[in-house]
């Protein structure tokens, strides 16, 4: 590989001369993000931490067919009523505007129920919405998000 190939300053970029004259077929593609990658200054998704973020994993058991014979829960269980992601904590906290009711037994078991059930909610929230100026609506949606993650106590 030559040195002029090596060199980002080199590669053609979108928009830029060369780069629409790039023939994919049987020719080198230049990749626009190569050097950030090799280089290690390109910034990943699991590169961002933001404050109070919440992680989560996956474990898998390193023996095959190993059987599970005790679990402690506790932590988990602690760790559940600490976010408080129940649709009835979140309707307290008016992150959620209504609870749709499901039919009996859950929406599976009646999927057309549980989408009428679904379409009168959103009417009348859009109906109000519809009834708002733009200006106003603006203002209602800025003071409910500035408010979620307020909590007093």
């Amino acid at each position: 590989m030559s040195e002029e190939s090596r060199n980002p300053d080199t590669v053609p970029k979108p928009n830029s001369e060369g780069w629409g004259k790039t023939t994919l077929i049987g020719s080198r593609v230049p990749r626009v993000d190569g050097y950030e990658r090799v280089s290690g200054s390109a910034i990943y998704p699991s590169d961002v931490v933001l404050p109070d973020m919440l992680y989560g994993a996956v474990l898998r058991c390193p023996w095959p067919n190993a059987k599970v014979v005790n679990v402690d829960t506790t932590k988990a269980e602690k760790a559940a009523d600490a976010l408080r992601l129940t649709a009835r904590d979140l309707h307290q906290m008016k992150v959620v505007d209504e609870l749709v009711p499901e039919p009996p037994g859950g929406a599976h078991r009646d999927p057309a129920q549980a989408a009428e059930a679904l379409g009168r909610a959103l009417r009348k929230h859009l109906g109000a919405l519809r009834l708002l100026t733009p200006q106003a609506l603006v203002e209602d949606r800025y003071r409910k998000f500035r408010s979620l993650g307020v909590f007093a106590g």
